[in-house]
Formats: C-alpha cells, sequence, structure tokens
C-alpha cells in the first residue's frame, strides 16, 4: 500500500466513511483497509502507552456542576459539605480532573 494510499483511507476514514466506501473510491479490498486501520490504532495506542497517557476511556472529566447532580441523589442530601467530601474522594483516587 502506498503512503498517498494510507493518507487517502485516513482522510476518508474522517469523514466517517464505511470501510467498504473507502476501499471502493480506493480500489482496494475492505480487508485491506480494515488492516490498515487496525495497524494505525495499535500504533497509536502502542505511542500513547509510552507516553504515560491513558486511553480516553480511562478518564473521568466531570466538572463541579456535573458532579453535583451526579453526587447528590445518592447522598440523598445536597449540603455543600458532602458534595465536597465526594469530590475530595473522586480526586485522591484518580477519578476526577480539576
Amino acid at each position: 500500500m502506498t503512503s498517498k494510499q494510507e493518507q487517502a483511507i485516513a482522510d476518508l476514514c474522517s469523514r466517517n466513511l464505511a470501510l467498504k466506501q473507502i476501499a471502493r473510491q480506493l480500489g482496494l479490498r475492505p480487508v485491506e483497509v480494515s488492516a490498515f486501520l487496525k495497524t494505525r490504532a495499535e500504533e497509536a495506542t502502542v505511542a500513547r502507552v509510552a507516553a504515560g497517557e491513558l486511553n480516553p476511556v480511562f478518564q473521568c472529566l466531570v466538572n463541579k456542576n456535573c458532579l453535583d447532580v451526579l453526587i447528590s441523589p445518592l447522598l440523598n442530601t445536597t449540603t455543600n459539605d458532602a458534595i465536597d467530601n465526594a469530590e475530595t474522594n473522586l480526586v485522591n483516587q484518580g477519578n476526577l480532573v480539576n
């Protein structure tokens, strides 16, 4: 596969085209497109791990207002102290980014 084809696959994929559509437009087999995208995703994962980053799925980015809505029903209270305690626990566990 040429570098032009690889770039074209990346461009078409960013436009949310299906594998079969990408393959048809480039004169490739869907299996070739799928294999390229899988290899590219694996390389990106290895690079993220090497940089010490987690996959986005493992991060929970919650702001104060969202936390208030999520935690308050669990605590059966809306006091700021209870919410602050819950927020502190999440930060200490690494599940909340300030």
